[in-house]
């Protein structure tokens, strides 16, 4: 069926339907493998006539065939949406826009994970919101997070809100982790105490022992103040972690 919807609507502009006899010539003479009958040559003219309906919207806005894959979904955009998400999630990919120019977008793209539990308000809210979120009290919010987050950031492969689990401890979360930081982002115009540079080290250093990786420093994104603020794990640093985990590990029975 992929090979036939890219056969027959890839790369045409209009998408003209395609018939009965066109379809059934094609199967006959270039997959001579498909025994199909006649019931199954209507089944396949009624899939492809679905996928030309959803396309053609699209099409319009020039997103062809490339930008999906096929497969199974629960629920998904409605089809009067799909041409506006897939602009915004071209906005998104787009590292010259600047995040306080398109918080519409990023409203459009949160609102999917509602889609996959089958509830489009929050989509069709969207239209009501957008004034709320140019206003400057959003956008010096946003621009401040701009400020706090580097530029090479949008450059690296970032994990965000990332959970792993550990026997006998409760789920443990990074708020953003790359492949040599882990980063707990801050909301309050204060500096991070040592309470919070301890919990954040040991939480990496459990990640460390889990998954046999090392983490080079840990870091703290204040998005109140527009820092960002960096700390080397040191081998004295990773020894003292050591103990204090292994403290953990026989107070708590853990692992």
């Amino acid at each position: 069926m992929e090979h036939l919807v890219h056969r027959f609507l890839k790369h045409s502009i209009t998408l003209p339907a395609v018939e009965y006899h066109t379809l059934d010539e094609y199967v006959k003479s270039k997959l001579r493998h498909l025994n199909w009958t006649s019931q199954d040559m209507t089944h396949a003219l009624m899939i492809i006539a679905k996928i030309r309906g959803q396309l053609r919207p699209l099409r319009h806005h020039g997103f062809d065939l490339h930008e999906f894959k096929f497969g199974f979904v629960r629920n998904s955009v409605p089809t009067e949406l799909r041409p506006e998400v897939l602009l915004s999630w071209h906005n998104i990919l787009n590292n010259t826009n600047k995040t306080h120019n398109i918080i519409g977008d990023i409203w459009k793209i949160a609102s999917i994970k509602s889609v996959i539990e089958g509830r489009n308000i929050p989509l069709y809210q969207h239209k009501s919101v957008i004034q709320y979120l140019v206003q400057e009290e959003q956008q010096s919010i946003v621009k401040a997070i701009e400020t706090a987050i580097p530029l090479w950031i949008v450059s690296q492969e970032m994990s965000f809100n990332f959970l792993f689990e550990i026997e006998g401890v409760r789920p443990i979360k990074f708020d953003i982790i790359s492949e040599n930081c882990a980063y707990c982002i801050l909301f309050d115009p204060f500096i991070p105490s040592s309470e919070d540079k301890i919990l954040l080290l040991l939480k990496q250093y459990v990640y460390e022992e889990l998954y046999d990786s090392v983490f080079e420093s840990i870091g703290f994104i204040n998005v109140a103040t527009g820092t960002v603020i960096q700390y080397d794990i040191t081998p004295a640093i990773r020894k003292q972690l050591h103990h204090m985990w292994t403290y953990v590990q026989m107070k708590y029975n853990v692992g």
